[in-house]
């Protein structure tokens, strides 16, 4: 797989797979003394209506994203382990792929190929080894799990999933959880691609206590005015994100362990002042552990 054909793939992911990014992580699971690793599966199914001349697409997206965060005390370790992507267009396959360290595969039909970490050419190498497998951030939260503290220590080859906002799926439903309270208030954000954020603030509910296991029902609306990036004659308007949905907190392993959440978007594009497409659909996250 190519450097041009990866710089195609980052920006999609970014967009079609939102990966919303609420700006915490909670404490760790295990002890504090000895630390401890925990794998969470993250998939996003996604049915979106874009209409533009000369008229309208459905555009479909199933994608997975498979990362380890690992705890010692306050202190926390993110890892990108792999990433599943397939896309279609009005019922036409678009995109079909997988990329871990160990290997990036197209399986698209027509267009198959497949390298592994030893015959990949070295653009592909640095992004498979530096994305993959190797530290992207670091953080220190508070008891609650609010991040006072976080630093990018991701290689070069990482660089475009982290500024493409890829990696922001790795903080999604790693909320604070609160414990004396029934009610709080977190800041979130979701990615709308090339570097823009639509942000604001989600509402998180204690519904019920089940065996140590307390189900949280969560709320909210993100929103972006307008957003450019640079070099593009392209701007995103009227972003909204309205979101629904509950998780599960283990109280015993102090991490939330499963979720599901629904985003209600809509957002507009234009050129030069001019309206040229506008977006609307639903999103459906759902958290689990490996």
């Amino acid at each position: 797989m190519s450097r041009k054909t990866l710089s195609r793939i980052v920006p999609l992911l970014a967009m079609i797979a939102f990966l919303t990014a609420p700006s915490n992580a909670h404490a760790q699971t295990g002890s504090a003394q000895t630390g401890s690793e925990t794998r969470f599966q993250l998939t996003i199914a996604s049915q979106l209506l874009v209409e533009a001349k000369p008229g309208v697409e459905k555009v479909s997206t199933l994608t997975n994203i498979a990362y380890t965060w690992k705890r010692k005390g306050a202190l926390g370790t993110l890892f990108l382990d792999s990433i599943e992507l397939q896309g279609s267009r009005d019922g036409r396959e678009i995109m079909d792929l997988f990329l871990s360290r160990e290997r990036v595969k197209n399986n698209l039909s027509g267009q198959f190929d497949e390298k592994t970490l030893k015959d990949a050419p070295p653009g592909t190498k640095a992004m498979m080894e530096d994305s993959f497998g190797n530290a992207l951030y670091t953080i220190r939260a508070d008891a609650d799990g609010r991040i006072v503290e976080k630093t990018k220590v991701a290689r070069e080859g990482a660089k475009e999933f982290i500024e493409g906002g890829t990696v922001a799926g790795a903080f999604l439903f790693h909320a604070p959880f609160v414990r004396g309270q029934e009610r709080w208030i977190a800041p979130a954000e979701v990615t709308i691609g090339n570097g823009g954020f639509a942000t604001g603030n989600l509402t998180y509910e204690k519904l019920a206590n089940e065996n140590g296991r307390m189900r949280v029902k969560v709320s909210g609306l993100l929103t972006k005015d307008r957003f450019k990036p640079a070099g593009s004659p392209i701007e995103v308007k009227n972003a909204r994100y309205e979101v629904t949905g509950e998780q599960t907190f283990d109280e015993k392993r102090q991490e939330w362990i499963d979720g599901e959440l629904t985003f209600d978007l809509s957002f507009q594009m234009e050129a030069n002042g001019i309206e040229t497409a506008s977006s609307k659909g639903i999103m459906k996250l759902r958290l689990k552990t490996r």
